[in-house]
């Protein structure tokens, strides 16, 4: 917990139906990393994942991927790099 003190709180999808239901931290070439899985009561799944921008201090613009039926946003703030990963449907419609 101490690697993301200055990180953005978890995000809050209560709203639109997700909670988290797991955690797990990480090890990546640009340090410690974490991943929080989301569940809806449907069994969808969308994952919000944090790492540090690494010794080069990379941070990336905001921006999308699809890859298949996943999509992922991602951005920086506070030193951070995030993302959200779920289903096009999950992250645009229900957890983005």
């Amino acid at each position: 917990a101490a690697n993301f003190s200055n990180a953005q709180r978890l995000p809050d999808l209560t709203a639109k139906g997700f909670h988290p239901v797991s955690a797990r931290m990480l090890v990546t070439e640009e340090g410690p990393a974490a991943v929080v899985i989301y569940k809806n009561d449907a069994g969808q799944l969308t994952g919000f994942y944090i790492r540090p921008p690494g010794p080069g201090n990379k941070l990336l613009p905001e921006g999308q991927r699809q890859e298949g039926p996943l999509l992922t946003r991602y951005w920086s703030d506070n030193g951070y790099n995030y993302a959200l990963v779920g289903s096009n449907f999950t992250v645009i419609n229900g957890a983005g």
